[in-house]
């Protein structure tokens, strides 16, 4: 690179590309300052003459800036870069603040809470998104208990038709997870107890469990 009234010049060796250095950045007023010494072919300024090694790049006034067109003149840069991320931290922090207030709930308070979410969702069809409804779950700390709640919210007298219609969502949950699988039984047994004459379809409900995999022997 060279040195020309306080601006760097630089070019790519690969593709001959000629930019700027943004003098704006430390590094570049540092250089500016304090140009290296040239060294001889082999990168070894000691192995040169004398002259060489006190020879410096050609500087320029760095007072006499004469900075092309497409150099920034914004002297704030910084302050705009620095601006998003102390925006991300801060929401950030406030999300970590609002995970750990429900965490300080008790667990009847979080299902209440996880219950509420599931209706609305289902309300406004949001429901079959299985990521949005684990991450949910996982936030409140009720990932295995949350197939109960999903059971109560999604399963009527069509709980055959439901069961596929909800498969992925019911697997994002109970997949290699036993305490959810169990849970999710709990929540058959509370269907029937509501809806008494789906007893003599119990056989035909697990079946259709353990075949698309909600269920394990």
């Amino acid at each position: 690179f060279t040195i020309k009234k306080g601006v760097i010049h630089s070019k790519c060796k690969a593709c001959g590309h000629g930019f700027v250095i943004d003098p704006k950045h430390k590094l570049s007023t540092f250089i500016v300052k304090h140009p290296p010494a040239i060294t001889d072919a082999y990168g070894d300024a000691s192995n040169g003459t004398d002259a060489q090694k006190n020879e410096r790049l050609p500087v320029e006034d760095a007072n006499d800036l004469d900075i092309k067109e497409n150099v920034s003149n914004d002297d704030d840069d910084d302050g705009d870069w620095a601006e998003p991320l102390e925006t991300e931290a801060l929401s950030a922090h406030i999300g970590k603040l609002v995970i750990d207030k429900d965490l300080d709930k008790s667990v009847d308070d979080r299902l209440d809470m996880l219950h509420a979410f599931f209706i609305k969702a289902k309300k406004d069809g949001s429901i079959k998104n299985s990521t949005k409804m684990l991450n949910e779950a996982q936030r409140l700390e009720l990932k295995t208990k949350a197939p109960l709640l999903l059971a109560d919210v999604l399963l009527d007298q069509n709980v055959l038709k439901q069961l596929k219609e909800y498969e992925n969502l019911f697997l994002r949950f109970l997949e290699d997870d036993p305490k959810a699988q169990r849970n999710f039984l709990g929540g058959i047994e509370q269907l029937i107890q509501k809806h008494s004459d789906i007893i003599k379809s119990l056989y035909v409900i697990l079946y259709a469990c353990y075949i698309n995999d909600l269920i394990v022997e």
